[in-house]
């Protein structure tokens, strides 16, 4: 039975794709073969990378974003010192500026959403 708390979730999808290759390969192959469960996970790996290659390249590229912006935070940290609402509300606009998310650096798949002006938000 299907739970939605476990990681069912995952298991099926990945299983469906591994399922998929298998009987492509088997259906050249034969089923008995070795060689077309050995392709099938294979393909899966490389079908699993292919999927997951976009949020890879957004999360390297916010990262360099963040890593742009390192030398202007800590100016401005060095700069207002102990105003905590000055420096961060400064941070946010210079996020704003380069429209870098600093949770997309975390995790790709973080939902983004636009403020009034158009800016990506953090």
């Amino acid at each position: 039975m299907f739970n939605w708390f476990s990681l069912d979730v995952i298991y099926y999808p990945v299983s469906a794709i591994m399922w998929l290759w298998y009987k492509a390969f088997a259906f050249v192959l034969g089923p008995d073969n070795f060689f077309a469960w050995a392709l099938a996970v294979m393909f899966l790996v490389f079908t699993l990378r292919a999927i997951l290659y976009k949020p890879f390249v957004r999360q390297i590229r916010t990262t360099r974003q963040m890593q742009e912006l390192q030398p202007q935070i800590k100016a401005l940290q060095k700069k207002y010192g102990r105003i905590a609402s000055g420096w961060r509300w400064r941070c946010r606009s210079c996020r704003r500026n380069t429209a870098s998310i600093r949770s997309s650096a975390v995790c790709p798949c973080w939902p983004r959403s636009r403020c009034s002006s158009g800016s990506i938000t953090c």
